[in-house]
């Protein structure tokens, strides 16, 4: 599955699952869990620990405490989204 034109929102553990493959090749920064942290690093990503870290498309964050600033992220991106999609028509 190919995601560059999709947004994408992952929190804590989730962000492994777009280690393999290069459907998420144009994203290099990722918060997550810090066990993560040498298996994305092996996978060429930048493991960030921060409470939200955007990368293009894409949102991640680390544990539960981050979820307030997750959500703040997520509801910016799709926000975003939706006015360039509602300016490209």
């Amino acid at each position: 599955m190919h995601l560059s034109n999709r947004l994408l929102v992952v929190s804590r553990a989730a962000s492994a699952s777009f280690v393999p493959g290069n459907h998420c090749a144009s994203i290099h920064k990722r918060g997550s869990w810090p066990s993560l942290k040498t298996d994305l690093e092996n996978a060429g990503k930048q493991w960030v620990d921060e409470q939200v870290v955007v990368d293009g498309n894409m949102v991640s964050s680390r544990k539960p405490d981050d979820i307030p600033a997750f959500n703040d992220a997520m509801v910016t991106l799709f926000s975003t989204a939706m006015h360039h999609a509602a300016h490209s028509e």
